[in-house]
């Protein structure tokens, strides 16, 4: 039991001399390796470009609504919305409505694949999580959720169940 005594003094300098060693090689390696990635609403994009993309007619299905989780509750309300093709599809300005006039404008993003939920409370837009920053629920059921590009045009819509 004394030579456990003696050690700690040893093993406690040894268990700091090795965080602040960690530390300071993280440290060192963060100043050396930093880039610089802007936030979603910032990325840059010619107006020109989203002006002159032409979308294809309404029939055919670009990104599918499929489903409203949490509907009612502000901290897990959310819509998943899913890309149905590949490919470039710059969705800067469309729109996400309900029945009510509530309408989430979409920040300047390009939707190649995969998915992208949309949630109702506040929290920081990522590529694949975009948020409405709003306090209180948006969705209520039997309500329908539509997804409206630019010029208008239905692009989705979904029924909650």
């Amino acid at each position: 039991m004394r030579a456990g005594r003696r050690l700690f003094p040893y093993i406690l300098l040894n268990i700091l001399v090795s965080a602040i060693t960690t530390l300071l090689v993280l440290w060192i390696w963060d100043l050396t390796h930093q880039t610089d990635i802007p936030a979603l609403e910032q990325l840059p994009i010619a107006a020109t470009s989203i002006a002159r993309v032409t979308l294809p007619p309404a029939a055919q299905p670009l990104i599918e609504i499929e489903n409203v989780f949490g509907v009612g509750i502000t901290e897990s309300e959310m819509v998943r919305l899913v890309r149905v093709q590949s490919g470039d599809l710059w969705i800067t300005g469309w729109k996400l409505e309900d029945e009510d006039g509530n309408s989430f404008v979409f920040p300047q993003l390009n939707f190649v694949e995969g998915s992208i939920d949309v949630f109702t409370r506040p929290g920081i837009n990522a590529p694949t999580a975009l948020y409405w920053k709003l306090n209180r629920p948006v969705w209520r059921i039997g309500e329908t959720v539509s997804l409206r590009d630019p010029e208008g045009t239905l692009r989705a819509k979904y029924l909650i169940r």
